[in-house]
C-alpha cells in the first residue's frame, strides 16, 4: 500500500499522515508522532489537516500489532511480563491488557495464552508484518548467511554420510573375507583329520593295500605267491 503514487504523495502534502500509515504499517505505538492525536470520541482519519485523529478502533488495532512486535523482539523465551506489556502499549489496567490480548489472538493476529496467576503473556506465534525498505538489504545478508550455513551443513553432511559408507563398505569386505579364511581353515582342518584318521585305521590301510594289488600288471605275482 505504501507504494502506491497517491501514498506517497503524502510524504509531501501530509507527512504526519504518512508517518501514521508507516507505523501502521511496520511501527509501533511508540512510533506515533507528535501530532497523532489519540482521541476515543473521534471516529475518522482527518486527511486535511496535519494533525491525525485516531479513533478507538484505529487505536487498540495499533496496540495490538505493537504487542506483535513486542512479542517478535523478545528475548524472555516468548514470555512477556503484564508490566512490560503495559508498559509498552500505554495501558493502566490489567483488563485493558486482557481484552487487548483476546482480541488479537481472536483475531489471529498473535497464538498466545494469558497466565494471570504468573502475571506474564505466553506466546507461541504472531502473525507477520510489513518491513521497511531500509532493512532489506539486513534482511538479505541474513538470509544469504543462512542459505551458505545450509549449503555447507549439506556439504559436511553428505561427505560424513560417503565416508561412512565407505566404512561400512570396507568393515563388510573385510567381513567377507574373514568368512571365507574361516570356511577355508575349517575344509582344510577337516581334511587333515580325514586323513590322519585313515592313516591310523586297519582297515582302512588293507582296504588301500588291496586297492594297490588289485591294480598290478597281469602276470606279475607277489612274493606271497611263490
Amino acid at each position: 500500500m505504501l507504494a502506491q503514487h497517491n501514498i506517497q504523495a503524502l510524504q509531501q502534502s501530509n507527512p504526519t499522515l504518512y508517518k501514521t500509515l508507516e507505523i501502521f504499517a511496520y511501527g509501533t505505538l511508540k512510533d506515533l508522532p507528535q501530532g497523532v492525536i489519540m482521541s476515543f470520541n473521534c471516529w475518522f482519519f482527518s486527511f486535511i489537516a496535519f494533525t491525525v485523529n485516531l479513533p478507538p478502533a484505529a487505536l487498540r488495532k495499533l496496540q495490538q500489532l505493537s504487542l506483535i512486535t513486542l512479542a517478535a523482539n523478545s528475548t524472555s523465551n516468548r514470555q512477556l511480563p503484564y508490566a512490560d506489556v503495559m508498559q509498552y502499549l500505554g495501558l493502566s489496567s490489567v483488563r485493558e491488557l486482557e481484552d487487548i490480548v483476546i482480541d488479537a489472538i481472536y483475531n489471529k493476529l498473535i497464538k498466545a495464552r494469558l497466565d494471570s496467576k504468573g502475571q506474564f503473556i505466553e506466546v507461541d506465534d504472531w502473525a507477520s508484518r510489513d518491513t521497511p525498505a531500509s532493512n532489506i538489504p539486513a534482511i538479505v545478508n541474513v538470509l544469504t548467511e543462512f542459505a551458505q550455513s545450509a549449503t555447507d551443513v549439506r556439504q559436511h553432511t553428505l561427505a560424513d554420510a560417503d565416508r561412512r559408507d565407505a566404512q561400512v563398505t570396507a568393515e563388510r569386505k573385510r567381513a567377507q573375507q574373514a568368512e571365507a579364511d574361516l570356511i577355508a581353515a575349517r575344509k582344510a582342518l577337516d581334511e587333515s583329520v580325514m586323513a590322519t584318521m585313515n592313516s591310523h585305521d586297519p582297515a582302512t590301510s588293507s582296504r588301500a593295500k588291496a586297492s594297490r594289488s588289485g591294480r598290478q600288471r597281469p602276470g606279475q605275482t607277489t612274493p606271497a605267491s611263490k
